[in-house]
């Protein structure tokens, strides 16, 4: 700018050049994002995002009793319409109004995937027409505007840039202060493990089915701290685990798949676990201080209670599946269970290279 002011008359056409240029921009900005900024609309949304989990959203500013709709995609510079999620609530849901007030809380499902247009390539991705999952450190625009086929006063939007980062450790969060302590024994090492280290160690994939493909989930891994809690003696850390409060945790114990098919590998594991024990799971629930509830929340203990009635055809009714005894025979299953059913610790003992668990009664370390 100093050295168009120099110029003279030239420096004045040039300043007046970049003015417009600058405005033409903002407003061009202004479109892309809806004449609602002009009239204060705003949208609340948390700065991170896990896909799959269901996240509060609140938009202020709207017209009164106005239907509005949630779009988000991937951001990249220029705007384009590419790389962008199917619109939320889909045709046919419950619709989106705003009150009087021309205000809205409501949970938006975070979706897990978004489409890449055909004919307009997005900055950094794969080549267009699939269908791709978001990953953790992309930025995402989320949209929420009212009917787009709305006249120009009444249409209004507000739009607001989040990253995607991965799931939480739900396991970490609910044991964070674990203790181990190895000492030397003869020809060879003992690790002893307190309440919590064994439990992480279960709620992290020990003594799971170690079949290709099978992985803890965290609505798995909610249902063993829940578990743990319930059968296997005191909450070992006071307050909720927050990684297992979210509406998609509650949302997979209530569709009753959670856990696949009555054959598959998780029924099997799971059918271990609760056993015989779903009628004490229905009567914590009665109780919003009971340890279960404590551990993973009211809501999520709730709605698991409420599931184990129904997922993997309702064997958890019983003593458990064939492939459920057939795990337990493995040795590192047998003392996971006894480390969520009977309130045991674990024990690793290395001799001659050779590694040995063991589950043995609690103490202080």
């Amino acid at each position: 700018m100093q050295t168009a002011e120099r110029g003279g008359v030239g420096g004045r056409w040039r300043r007046l050049v970049l003015c417009a240029a600058a405005v033409s921009a903002l407003f061009i900005v202004w479109l892309l994002v809806g004449v609602a900024y002009a009239d204060g609309s705003a949208l609340t949304a948390p700065a991170k995002l896990v896909p799959g989990t269901t996240v509060t959203l609140q938009v202020s500013g709207f017209p009164p009793g106005a239907n509005v709709s949630v779009l988000v995609g991937v951001h990249y510079n220029p705007p384009a319409n590419c790389c962008g999620s199917p619109i939320y609530p889909a045709a046919g849901d419950p619709p989106l109004v705003t009150d009087p007030n021309g205000s809205l809380t409501f949970g938006w499902p975070v979706p897990t995937t978004y489409e890449q247009c055909v004919d307009v390539p997005c900055t950094n991705n794969p080549p267009p027409g699939n269908t791709h999952r978001y990953t953790p450190g992309q930025r995402v625009n989320i949209f929420v505007e009212t009917d787009p086929n709305a006249t120009d006063v009444n249409y209004t939007s507000a739009s607001v840039i989040a990253t995607i980062v991965s799931p939480p450790d739900v396991c970490r969060l609910r044991y964070p202060s674990g203790i181990e302590r190895t000492t030397k024994i003869r020809f060879g090492r003992q690790t002893l493990f307190d309440r919590q280290a064994s439990l992480y160690q279960v709620c992290s994939g020990f003594g799971a089915p170690d079949h290709v493909g099978f992985k803890l989930t965290p609505a798995m891994q909610c249902a063993l701290i829940a578990a743990a809690a319930t059968y296997g003696g005191p909450v070992v850390n006071k307050g909720v685990s927050t990684g297992c409060t979210g509406g998609d945790i509650v949302n997979a114990y209530s569709s009753g798949d959670w856990l696949g098919a009555v054959t598959s590998y998780g029924c099997g594991y799971f059918s271990d676990i609760f056993a015989g024990g779903v009628g004490v799971f229905a009567a914590g629930a009665t109780s919003e201080t009971g340890p279960g509830a404590v551990a993973v929340g009211v809501s999520t203990y709730k709605a698991l209670a409420a599931g184990l009635k129904i997922v993997c055809g309702g064997v958890f009714q019983g003593v458990g599946t064939a492939l459920g005894h057939n795990l337990e025979t493995r040795h590192q299953t047998h003392v996971a269970i006894d480390v969520i059913r009977h309130g045991k610790c674990m024990k690793l003992t290395r001799r001659f290279g050779q590694l040995q668990w063991s589950a043995l009664k609690c103490r202080r370390l």
